[in-house]
């Protein structure tokens, strides 16, 4: 007794496979869906199932799949209407045991079908596993499989030989597979008569289809014992393989070329520093050839000229940042160059397997730069003569008044008769005039010894302001005829140069003076004020304006909206005012806005910053934990971000680089100045500040021995120190460099 689950939806067709199925030697089950059938078998032995070409949940393909995969062992008997015949055969393809069509004629051999199906697994385990085995590679390999006799024709195919050629599998059996390829083929040349080939080793060979190429890796064996003369034909698709390979070997004839054309010289270094390449730049350079190059060893040259530290920090800096670049002079082929350099290192599978190094010889563009800076110099030397030459003549003019009295009041004393002069009176009148004049020469002297005195120290730039609008009292024009408004509100002090604001000031003040040489109206308004990211200070004149189309020119060296010569006693310009501020503030970041309206005046605002532009990585080695706890928490509201450390111990074990470090003097352990003698030797580009409470005298020398960029007395406010560690992070600020 045969026990056959039918999976059949349809109670009539059920009726009709009952017909036809002798009952004493079929016990039949039927389930109407897919999980029913699947539980069935899972709890009941079946010799059989039959199953609707259209069973729900995907048809007798999808359930033959699910019984596959459900490891259930039991031959599969496909059930499919007349006109169905191909799919049923698919499926059989597939793994299914055999098919059955509903029609008389069809289902008269039901039972015979079923019989052979399962007598046919009933063969032994081991024959069966290896048919399953060989059905299962052959269908599902990813690679086409075709079996072919000796003439080429196909007597089986898999799926992806089916897409391989774009030609429907029953298309393929039975047929020459050399008369479904194109004409010009090569593999239609291969396959034209197996039989009088060798196997054939693994060729790749293209073939056309529609408008693509196809790029296959052919490998035909001939089969053995019972299959002798018949042929297994292997296709792998390497298309997507060959194209990657195309595209490789063009992305690195492209990045070939970049590397020998891009105009900078460049070096592969191994880890050692050891030279592997080097692009034409470098032998045009050299004037060696590429092969004596590849011969030496960068870091070896550079130790040899006793650059061991500065090349051990820089490889440190690479390996931790990522890149490091900067400028350093070298001795090449018996020159001493400035060499301008970016390196990177070159990882594979996150190891460090080597560097990139790109440089250029700068050597010309440094010295242009020192002439450049040379001239800058000069020009604001020419400025600040030509601020004092123009504060000379109000002074000569404040000191006249005083002489013509003091002469005045001597010939009167020298010619009138004793007892016309009252001398106490008299005496008193020469005694005010030499106080006017010793005033007056005192404040010149005070401007000129802060003015060369280029030393950064606390500055109040309301008092500089008030300073320079004082000395404008000796300017009779300024003196008589402006009306000046002034409101200065409470500015916190900042770090710098005296004469770099004082000179800004004076030469800003002066243009609007000048500005308003002929206006109806002459007012002169300045105001300061302080937000939370920048001091402001601004100044307003009601003065002859600048056309819009002069605007973007007025900072530019010798560019002055003035005539060059006085004519009619109109103030005349060298164009070095304005382009002076410029040079002379940039270094502080100072951001200059100006506003004009031709005929009404203009306004120039300066906004000088007070803390970073970027949030700036600062760490602090402070020993007094409250002092420690403050600074961390208070300069977080001025764009830093604090690490704190307790000694100098705990600072050195840190492996992270900082923006900025803050250090004081005085430590538990090992001092400050020693911190920072180990910080330079690790990394001799660090930026510091020191804190310290000590008198002057006992840190400065220390401090400029240890190239410390600036020095600060406590007690520090949090917003004095963030304007200073804005001014490290400002490039050309006083403090940006060391030393």
């Amino acid at each position: 007794m045969f026990r056959v689950l039918v999976a059949e939806p349809d109670e009539k067709s059920f009726e009709q496979v009952r017909t036809y199925l002798p009952a004493d030697s079929y016990q039949l089950s039927r389930a109407k869906e897919s999980e029913a059938c699947l539980n069935w078998l899972g709890q009941n032995p079946a010799d059989a199932v039959l199953v609707s070409l259209d069973f729900p949940g995907g048809g007798a393909g999808a359930m033959l799949r699910r019984i596959l995969a459900e490891a259930l062992e039991v031959p599969v008997v496909v059930l499919g209407q007349p006109g169905q015949e191909a799919e049923c055969r698919r499926i059989v393809l597939e793994g299914a045991s055999d098919l059955v069509l509903k029609e008389p004629q069809h289902l008269q051999l039901l039972d015979l079908i079923l019989r052979r199906a399962i007598n046919f697994h009933r063969l032994p385990r081991q024959w069966a596993d290896s048919e399953q085995k060989y059905r299962t590679l052959f269908h599902h390999s990813p690679d086409g499989l075709l079996l072919l006799d000796g003439q080429g024709v196909v007597h089986d195919a898999n799926r992806a030989a089916e897409e391989i050629f774009g030609i429907p599998r029953q298309r393929l059996f039975g047929r020459p597979l050399h008369e479904l390829l194109p004409e010009e083929a090569e593999l239609r040349h291969l396959v034209g008569n197996l039989s009088a080939l060798p196997d054939l080793r693994i060729q790749t060979l293209s073939l056309r289809r529609g408008q693509d190429t196809l790029w296959l890796e052919v490998h035909l064996s001939e089969m053995k014992a019972d299959l002798q003369g018949q042929y297994i034909l292997s296709l792998r698709d390497v298309t997507q393989a060959k194209r990657a390979q195309a595209e490789l070997a063009a992305s690195e004839a492209h990045y070939r070329d970049i590397f020998e054309n891009l105009g900078t010289m460049i070096l592969v270094l191994d880890v050692s520093g050891r030279i592997m390449d080097a692009n034409r730049w470098v032998e045009s350079w050299t004037g060696w050839p590429r092969d004596k190059i590849r011969t030496l060893n960068l870091f070896q040259i550079v130790c040899d000229q006793g650059l061991g530290a500065w090349l051990e920090s820089q490889i440190r800096q690479a390996e931790d940042e990522g890149l490091t670049r900067g400028r350093q002079q070298i001795l090449v082929g018996g020159r001493n160059l400035m060499i301008g350099y970016h390196a990177t290192p070159v990882f594979q599978e996150d190891r460090l397997t080597g560097y990139r190094v790109a440089f250029r010889d700068i050597t010309r563009q440094t010295e242009l730069e020192q002439k450049q800076e040379e001239l800058r110099l000069e020009l604001l030397e020419k400025s600040r003569l030509a601020s004092m030459g123009h504060l000379l003549q109000g002074v000569a003019h404040n000191l006249n008044n005083p002489v013509t009295i003091l002469q005045s009041t001597l010939e009167w004393i020298r010619t009138a008769a004793p007892e016309e002069v009252n001398l106490t009176e008299e005496l008193g009148v020469l005694s005010d005039q030499v106080r006017r004049i010793r005033e007056v020469v005192a404040n010149m002297l005070e401007k000129g010894r802060r003015e060369a005195l280029r030393q950064v120290v606390r500055l109040d730039l309301n008092r500089i302001l008030q300073e320079e609008l004082k000395f404008l009292q000796a300017n009779p024009f300024f003196k008589h005829e402006v009306k000046l408004e002034t409101q200065l509100l409470p500015l916190p002090p900042i770090l710098g140069i005296y004469s770099d604001f004082s000179q800004s000031f004076g030469n800003l003040l002066n243009n609007a003076l000048d500005a308003m040489f002929d206006s109806p109206v002459k007012r002169l308004k300045v105001f300061t004020a302080c937000r939370q990211r920048d001091l402001v200070i601004e100044f307003q004149d009601t003065g002859h304006g600048i056309a819009r189309e002069a605007l973007p020119r007025i900072f530019d060296p010798f560019f002055s909206t003035k005539p060059n010569v006085s004519v009619d006693g109109r103030p005349a310009g060298t164009g070095l005012g304005l382009h002076s501020c410029r040079m002379l503030l940039d270094p502080y970041g100072v951001k200059f806005e100006v506003e004009s309206q031709p005929g009404t005046g203009s306004t120039f605002r300066l906004r000088v910053p007070i803390q970073p532009a970027r949030t700036v990585r600062a760490l602090l080695v402070e020993g007094d934990a409250d002092y420690r706890l403050g600074l961390h928490a208070g300069l977080r509201a001025f764009n830093v971000a604090v690490t704190a450390a307790a000694s100098a111990e705990e600072a050195l074990k840190l492996e992270d680089h900082f923006d900025a470090y803050l250090v004081a003097v005085v430590l538990p352990g090992m001092s400050g100045f020693d911190y920072v003698a180990e910080l330079r030797r690790a990394q001799p580009e660090a930026k510091v500040i020191f804190l310290t409470g000590t008198e002057p005298v006992q840190v400065e020398a220390r401090a400029k021995a240890l190239q410390v960029n600036l020095v600060l007395y406590k007690p520090v406010t949090f917003r004095e120190l963030a304007q200073a560690i804005a001014l490290l992070d400002t490039s050309g600020s006083p403090v940006a460099s060391s030393g």
